[in-house]
């Protein structure tokens, strides 16, 4: 999927909660900085463009799923 979608400011992060683009960018990152939790919405949501671009991360909603063991055969 993340061939076909890149989560921007303007079509994912500026729609998410803060709470959630502070949630994505530690998915993204590994870590937390403390000055996220200062930074306006617009800011952080331009952040977290620019650091999910740089890895091709997506929202976990849009990455494929493993199959349940019981649906291989």
């Amino acid at each position: 999927m993340a061939e076909w979608f890149t989560p921007t400011a303007v079509n994912y992060f500026g729609r998410a909660s803060k709470a959630t683009i502070i949630g994505n960018l530690e998915e993204i990152k590994g870590a937390v900085v403390p000055s996220w939790n200062g930074m306006k919405k617009t800011e952080l949501a331009s952040l977290a463009e620019r650091e999910a671009a740089k890895t091709r991360w997506i929202p976990a909603m849009l990455r494929q799923s493993q199959p349940a063991p019981e649906q291989l055969t």
